[in-house]
């Protein structure tokens, strides 16, 4: 009889241990069920869209953006009688540097405000001043390092910029349809005259499946796609080149040329090394 009773005990208590087991794994099952949600994946790689824009300047630095990457945001007045004064991002003030970097983390519209600061009438103006026009292809694909329709002295060099959009590839800038220059920065010799330059781009944004996609062109370095070590575009390969490269790299602007043309030892990587390559072997060659 009480071996029985004994028996009868150490059955329940197995009975009892098999259950709490049991409904500790359903409730994991349970708990693991209840945190898998395949209908909302995290989004990796977001995009964001920056917008740029200005009622008395040619702005540059908008498009779409994946999270985390960098837009180089700038804007150049086109009426002289109005002065830079700060961005506005999303209706609040944000800075007063009239070209900056933004790293994107969100969408966001970046507005330049500018103050009527008219030219005074009466200021003495030397006659061998002309005015300077510099004009985009198209609105928002570039702006400029200076004010369009700012008079130049005659008989000498200004230096001549467009920074581009995401996207657009520099075609090069013309004057009544004519070719000027290819590059991207330049020292226009001002004749006696009042002129216009107009910075011709494309929009051609690269395929997010291509490897090493970017903008293409950043600032005032050139992505030309063609032969290796000419960073500049201009058909030939020579110190210009390894100095421009250096200067990208220096600037953070590296990242845009393409491998093909710039990565000239081929190690995946594009800096200082790339450029004092190009240097050397122009030297060697010469």
């Amino acid at each position: 009889m009480k071996t029985a009773r004994m028996l009868l005990m150490y059955t329940g208590l197995v009975l009892l241990l098999l259950l709490v087991s049991s409904s500790g794994t359903w409730a994991g099952i349970r708990a693991e069920k209840d945190d898998f949600d395949p209908a909302n994946p995290p989004e990796p790689n977001a995009n964001f869209t920056i917008t740029t824009t200005s009622d008395h300047g040619w702005t540059s630095g908008g498009g779409t953006y994946v999270q985390g990457e960098t837009a180089s945001i700038s804007v150049s007045s086109y009426d002289e009688n109005y002065t830079f004064a700060y961005w506005t991002k999303n209706g609040k003030k944000y800075t007063e540097k009239q070209s900056f970097e933004y790293t994107v983390e969100e969408n966001a519209r970046f507005c330049a405000e500018y103050t009527f600061t008219p030219v005074d009438p009466s200021e003495p103006v030397m006659a061998n001043e002309y005015r300077l026009y510099l004009k985009p292809s198209e609105v928002g694909c570039c702006s400029f390092n200076r004010t369009s329709g700012s008079k130049v002295e005659a008989d000498g060099y200004v230096e001549v910029t467009a920074y581009p959009s995401p996207g657009y590839v520099f075609k090069g800038w013309k004057m009544d349809g004519s070719s000027v220059s290819t590059k991207l920065s330049f020292n226009y010799y001002m004749p006696r005259k009042n002129v216009e330059l107009t910075a011709e781009f494309e929009y051609n944004p690269v395929s997010p499946d291509e490897p090493n996609g970017g903008s293409g062109q950043e600032g005032n370095v050139e992505n030309s796609g063609g032969k290796k070590g000419d960073v500049n575009g201009d058909g030939e390969v020579n110190t210009t080149d390894g100095v421009m490269l250096i200067n990208s790299y220096v600037d953070g602007t590296a990242k845009d040329l393409s491998p093909a043309v710039a990565d000239m030892n081929n190690d995946g990587d594009i800096n200082t090394a790339d450029g004092v390559l190009i240097i050397n072997n122009y030297v060697d060659n010469k």
